[in-house]
């Protein structure tokens, strides 16, 4: 008859529950990170952190974001391959885009047409680009009530509501000197 100096060589009940629950557990998260397909795009993805978000991607070159007409679906591409079997949202209505002509005056923009793998030509009404080196698409962005500043460097888009505003993010004056005591000697 055991005594309570003598030891045990076995398992409690309690001890291989709570094995098979940790089990259980550690099982089921990482089945459910397997399953979900790498490609598909995270819902919370949004204008105001396009950057961030392409930012924690793996790529070599660079990742896209291209939306063609009517801009209802957007896709991803790393490294000029898509990345998404199925496109996804994100405008709330049909875009604007703008960026200063060579006179200064901010004016809409139209990007340049992508080729289909059918060979037909599609007009692209979204063209946002990341490069490794961490520079990016330089334009404002109007979609709904909301204008989008994209920087050209890795600072968050950030988000004005006039068109004043815009027009100020692309005035470069204030970092031309206007004097020649401006000038460093």
């Amino acid at each position: 008859m055991p005594t309570a100096s003598s030891s045990s060589k076995g398992f409690s009940l309690f001890e291989l529950l709570l094995v098979v629950v940790l089990i259980s557990v550690l099982y089921g998260v990482f089945v459910h990170k397997l399953s979900t397909p790498k490609n598909k795009i995270d819902d919370a993805l949004t204008l105001k952190n396009l950057t961030s978000y392409l930012s924690t991607l793996e790529f070599r070159r660079k990742v896209e974001v291209i939306c063609l007409e009517p801009c209802s679906s957007c896709d991803l591409y790393i490294d000029g391959k898509k990345a998404n079997e199925e496109g996804f949202k994100l405008f709330k209505s049909s875009p604007k885009v703008y960026f200063p002509d060579r006179f200064g005056q901010v004016r809409p923009i139209d990007f340049l047409p992508m080729l289909s793998p059918e060979g037909s030509l599609s007009q692209v009404c979204f063209h946002y680009t990341l490069r490794a080196n961490g520079s990016g698409s330089h334009f404002a962005l109007e979609d709904g009530k909301d204008y989008y500043l994209f920087n050209p460097y890795m600072y968050p888009v950030q988000v004005v509501k006039s068109f004043a505003d815009v027009s100020a993010f692309f005035d470069n004056s204030k970092k031309l000197p206007n004097d020649k005591r401006d000038y460093a000697h």
